[in-house]
């Protein structure tokens, strides 16, 4: 949760009072700020656009899906797809070729 050193009740009062003057918005439990727009940057959706047909049922490691679309590894490791279909491979990849 938000603030967690801070007393629960008045966080939530704080987050319903910021909801209900639209200073934050919440969408499907999320809070974010109002001009926030989930999505994709022209960049990242040139990328996408490559690696969303080679998903299936099984995700990709990031290093594969750079390897096969062409890009960077390190630049798309954090955004590799939405919802981190490809982000969580990655990260446990990394630890596993840590010493």
């Amino acid at each position: 949760m938000a603030l967690p050193m801070e007393d629960e009740a008045l966080v939530l009062l704080l987050i319903e009072k910021m909801r209900e003057s639209g200073d934050i918005l919440s969408h499907h439990g999320w809070l974010h700020l109002p001009d926030h727009k989930a999505g994709f940057s022209e960049e990242q959706q040139a990328i996408w656009q490559k690696a969303e047909p080679l998903f299936g049922d099984e995700p990709w490691w990031v290093r594969d899906l750079a390897k096969e679309t062409g890009t960077d590894e390190q630049a798309n490791a954090p955004d590799a797809t939405p919802g981190g279909a490809a982000r969580n491979n990655y990260r446990d990849r990394q630890r596993s070729l840590l010493p």
